[in-house]
């Protein structure tokens, strides 16, 4: 391979990277705003894990904030 070759390599690796880790992030980001739209709906946390793929951790964390931020309005 030469020079030129394994820099256009390298660059289509790195673009495949980083475009794999922008749909991630925003699958993630997904996830988080139909968490939060089901929490607002009243499911429970459990439920919400099992629909978004989210740990039953990360919802309660976000039912937390939503809650604090109705407080602070």
């Amino acid at each position: 391979m030469t020079w030129d070759q394994e820099i256009k390599h390298q660059r289509h690796m790195a673009f495949d990277e980083g475009k794999a880790e922008g749909l991630s992030e925003g699958a993630r980001q997904k996830a988080v705003e139909n968490a939060k739209n089901a929490i607002l709906q009243g499911l429970n946390d459990e439920l919400i894990s099992k629909i978004t793929g989210l740990s039953v951790e990360e919802v309660a964390n976000l039912r937390n904030s939503l809650y604090a931020e109705s407080l602070s309005v």
